[in-house]
C-alpha cells in the first residue's frame, strides 16, 4: 500500500519487485519461493499486484521446480499430463514434493489467476511432447498407447487445449513413431494423429487446426488427403464414439461442424464439412425419433414444449437443416389455437403462470425463436 502511494507507475513497479526480491532472498530453495509467492498471490486482491505476481511465478515454473510440482510420474507422457491438469488446477496434490505450495499453485490456477503462468507451463507441456524423449520409459511397445493417452487430455469439449500448436506438436511427436523420415515420414504422421484419435469428429478437429499451423505450408495436400476419411463415415455412430450417449455424440459434432467452419480450409471444403456434418445429424434425428420422444404426445403441452424448446437451446445441433427439423416441430406446437392458456393449465397462481411464460419466451429467445 505504501509503494501503491508513491510516484510513477513504473517507480511504483520497480519498488515492488525490489521488495519482493529482498523478500524471496530470505528463502533458500525454489520451492519455498514457490510457496511464498503463492502465498502472497493468495493474500492480494489487487488485480496489478497479482499480474505482477503471476510474472514472478511464471519465471519460477520455468525453472526445475515444476519437477518438484509434479511429483514421481512413471514417465515423460505421465509428467506432460500433470502438467496440463495443474494447468487446470486439477492435478492431484497428493503426488507432488512441494506441499502446500502445490495445492494453493493448484487452487490458483483453478481461480483462472496466473494466465502468464499458465502459458509458460502450457508452453513446456508442449516443448516435451515435441521432445524425442519417449512417452514411456519402460516398455517400447506401449508408446501408443501413452500417445493416445496423451490425445485423451489434449482434447477438451471445445477442440484441442491449445488448438494449432498442439496439433503441431503430436504431430512432430507422431513423426517419431513412424519408420520414414523426411516428408514422407510426415505425411505417414498426420495419418497416424488422425487414426488415433477417438473418432473421425475429433480427427476432424485434429486436422482443422493442423491445417492453421506450421505443417500446413508444406502438407496441406497431405492434410485435405486424410480430410477424406470423413467423408466416408455413413451414420453418426461412424463419425463419433458409439458408445457416447446420444447428447455427447450430437455435441461432439456440433463441435467438429463448427471447428470445420472455423478453419483456414477452402470456402468449398468448409461448405462440403458442415453440409456433411449437418446431413449426418439430420440423419440422427430422423433414424432415432429424438425429436418424436421429447415431443412424446401422453405428456402435458407445456413438458413438451419445455423439452424441444430446451433441446434447440442447448448447442446440440448447428445451424442448418437438423435444427430446422426440430424448430418446425416446436413451430407446430406454438401455433396451435389458444397455446398460451394450454401452457399455463393446471397452474392455479396467476403469478406463477405468468413467470413460467415468461421464462419459455425468454428460452425460446435462447433458441433462435427471437
Amino acid at each position: 500500500a505504501k509503494i501503491g502511494a508513491m510516484g510513477e507507475h513504473e517507480d511504483r513497479d520497480y519498488l515492488a519487485m525490489v521488495v519482493l526480491s529482498r523478500d524471496l532472498i530470505n528463502v533458500r530453495n525454489w520451492v519455498g519461493k514457490l510457496e511464498r509467492l503463492c502465498t502472497l498471490a493468495v493474500e492480494d486482491s489487487d488485480p496489478h499486484a497479482l499480474e505482477m505476481l503471476d510474472g514472478v511465478i511464471a519465471d519460477v515454473l520455468g525453472s526445475n521446480v515444476v519437477q518438484d510440482v509434479l511429483g514421481w510420474q512413471p514417465g515423460l507422457g505421465a509428467a506432460i499430463i500433470a502438467m496440463f491438469d495443474l494447468a487446470d488446477g486439477k492435478m492431484p496434490p497428493v503426488k507432488s514434493d512441494a506441499g502446500e505450495s502445490a495445492e494453493v499453485l493448484n487452487r490458483l490456477f483453478a481461480e483462472k489467476k496466473l494466465p502468464i503462468s499458465r502459458n509458460v507451463l502450457l508452453d513446456r507441456a508442449h516443448r516435451q511432447i515435441r521432445s524425442p524423449n519417449p512417452l514411456y520409459r519402460n516398455e517400447a511397445g506401449k508408446e501408443l498407447d501413452e500417445f493416445k493417452r496423451l490425445i485423451g487430455r489434449t482434447l477438451g469439449p471445445a477442440g484441442l487445449v491449445c488448438g494449432s500448436e498442439t496439433a503441431d506438436a503430436l504431430t512432430a511427436r507422431y513423426t517419431r513413431m513412424v519408420e520414414q523420415g523426411g516428408a514422407a515420414g510426415r505425411k505417414a504422421a498426420i495419418d497416424g494423429v488422425f487414426r488415433a484419435m477417438p473418432d473421425r469428429a475429433t480427427g476432424l478437429v485434429y486436422l482443422c487446426e493442423l491445417a492453421g499451423g506450421s505443417f500446413a505450408a508444406e502438407h496441406m495436400p497431405d492434410i485435405l488427403e486424410t480430410l477424406e476419411l470423413v467423408f466416408m463415415c455413413r451414420n453418426i455412430g461412424d463419425l463419433c464414439q458409439r458408445t457416447l450417449p446420444p447428447k455427447e455424440r450430437m455435441l461432439r459434432a456440433t463441435n467438429a461442424h463448427r471447428v470445420a467452419v472455423a478453419s483456414v480450409f477452402p470456402p468449398e471444403m468448409k461448405t462440403r464439412l458442415a453440409d456433411f456434418i449437418d446431413t449426418i445429424l439430420e440423419r440422427y434425428l430422423i433414424d432415432e425419433q429424438i425429436v418424436e420422444k421429447l415431443d412424446h404426445q401422453d405428456s402435458p403441452l407445456r413438458d413438451r414444449a419445455v423439452r424441444l424448446v430446451q433441446f434447440c437451446a442447448a448447442g446440440v445441433l448447428p445451424e442448418g437443416k437438423a435444427m430446422t427439423r426440430a424448430r418446425q416441430r416446436i413451430l407446430m406446437l406454438l401455433r396451435q389455437p389458444n397455446f398460451d392458456a394450454h401452457f399455463i393449465d393446471g397452474f392455479t397462481d396467476p403469478l406463477r403462470a405468468q413467470k413460467a411464460l415468461r421464462d419459455f419466451h425468454q428460452l425460446l429467445v435462447k433458441a433462435g425463436f427471437g
